[in-house]
């Protein structure tokens, strides 16, 4: 009994050595065989497909063709207002939120009121500006009557020098002022006048005296004095005119100045610009001039609100912020490794993706490159504008910018999911009646979802676009069998 069980014993090691020789050492099944399939996926096996079957693969036929590309190179960024269409409204002076007019959300245009604040400091500097405003009224009507003056007064000193007998004088001097000096001057006008005729009555026609030599010389000494008080009268008058003329344009020019002092003041605490601004502006035709009216400086939305009505602010407080959003700024991060690769400038077009919106590329143009690094990211800016009449992208939203990183060249391409790997080596599909044979090619560069064809493809020839990777499938399932 005991040599049955040393016999058994032996009969299952020796078929234990049989069974693991036959399954270690023996050449693995289909080894000869899965070299033939290879050898067969080497040569161009063609692939039949039926209709029904193209169409389940999504299998669809493009032609080759050149296209002008440049290589682009991926930059994380995120969308920001565009800082000449962004606007932060702040309290001009401290006061009290009368009332408020818009909300969030609200469409405004330029100039629109969005609230009213009661400023004490807007009263005080308006009531300084309307002063000085009345003060050069004042002035400027003083200015023009000593101008008029001035003018009659050289007018009349012209017509005493003609000879003008003093009531043609007083005719031609109807429509001109002449103020003190019209009396003045005529009156010594008129004894100079009278004191001639005298002196000439003492002589006779042939210029022989018919009274007492005495008489005449007494006549003679008025006349001349007569002249000479004219004389002097008139380079007083003429004195005078012209220098309170000059005083009170002086005066004018200063109160001019005194103006523009108090109403710039205005401006500034009003944050306005120096020019442009109309004085119904500054000062409002209402009798409360502490009442001060907050307008829109733009066109845009009102992004944030920042207080509501019968709140206090202090000057500077940031009441609103309003953004043109049709138009948007996307800035992007350049680092150091990127500095040298980018080719790009100002003007030039680059394309913007986000989350938000799906696969959709949107073109947007450089508006500068910073050259400030930021020295908590380590980056410095590219900034590009992009456009958004429809209102898809958000201020904040994360992007992806594509900039160029070559020049634009012309080359023959596919697309990157038409060109597949097989063996190594990379193939794309061809129709060859009905069926889809791979044909090796030489790739070159690529170009986001594109990639270059060197060789032997030519423009115009078909391949597949879409579901070449489907066909190579099916083609090294069909080596298998």
């Amino acid at each position: 009994m005991k040599k049955f069980w040393i016999l058994t014993g032996a009969a299952c090691v020796v078929a234990a050595l049989i069974y693991l020789y036959a399954f270690h050492w023996r050449e693995p099944a289909g080894l000869d065989d899965s070299n033939h399939n290879l050898a067969e996926l080497s040569q161009p096996t063609g692939l039949h497909l039926h209709a029904a079957e193209r169409q389940a693969a999504g299998i669809e036929l493009r032609p080759l063709e050149h296209r002008e590309l440049q290589t682009t190179r991926t930059l994380p960024g995120r969308l920001v207002y565009d800082a000449n269409k962004h606007v932060a409204v702040v309290a001009a002076a401290a006061g009290v939120i009368e009332s408020v007019l818009v909300q969030p959300g609200a469409s405004v245009q330029v100039g629109q009121p969005i609230a009213f604040v009661r400023c004490p400091a807007i009263g005080s500097a308006r009531s300084e500006l309307l002063m000085r405003l009345s003060q050069l009224e004042l002035v400027q009507r003083e200015f023009e009557w000593k101008a008029r003056v001035a003018e009659g007064t050289e007018k009349l000193l012209a017509l005493v020098d003609e000879r003008t007998p003093v009531e043609q004088i007083k005719g031609q001097l109807t429509d001109h002022l002449v103020g003190d000096n019209r009396a003045t001057l005529l009156n010594a006008y008129s004894r100079m006048l009278l004191a001639e005729q005298l002196a000439q009555s003492a002589m006779d026609a042939g210029g022989a005296a018919v009274l007492t030599g005495r008489v005449v010389s007494e006549r003679r000494a008025e006349a001349e004095q007569s002249v000479a008080a004219l004389e002097a009268a008139a380079e007083q008058a003429k004195f005078e005119a012209q220098l309170a003329r000059d005083v009170a344009k002086s005066e004018l020019d200063e109160a001019q100045r005194q103006v523009e002092v108090a109403r710039n003041e205005l401006k500034t605490l009003l944050g306005l610009p120096a020019a442009g601004t109309a004085e119904i502006d500054l000062v409002p035709s209402t009798e409360d001039i502490t009442l001060l009216e907050v307008k829109s400086p733009i066109d845009g939305t009102i992004e944030r609100r920042q207080f509501s009505a019968t709140e206090r602010v202090a000057t500077g407080e940031e009441l609103f912020v309003i953004a043109d959003t049709t138009k948007l700024w996307v800035e992007a991060d350049i680092r150091g490794g990127d500095w040298g690769a980018l080719v790009v400038s100002e003007g030039d077009p680059v394309w913007v993706t986000t989350p938000a919106t799906g696969e959709t590329h949107w073109e947007a143009h450089v508006v500068y490159i910073g050259r400030e690094v930021d020295p908590t990211s380590g980056a410095a800016p590219l900034v590009a504008a992009i456009e958004n009449p429809e209102g898809k992208l958000r201020p904040g939203l994360f992007a992806r910018i594509e900039a160029p990183t070559s020049p634009k060249v012309e080359a023959l391409v596919a697309p990157s999911e038409a060109v597949v790997d097989m063996d190594g080596q990379p193939t794309v599909f061809v129709p060859a009646g009905d069926e889809f044979k791979p044909v090796g090619v030489t790739i070159g560069r690529r170009f986001d979802n594109l990639v270059e064809i060197v060789s032997p493809l030519s423009a115009g020839d078909e391949i597949v676009a879409s579901g070449a990777f489907f066909l190579k499938s099916e083609l090294l399932l069909a080596g298998e069998e």
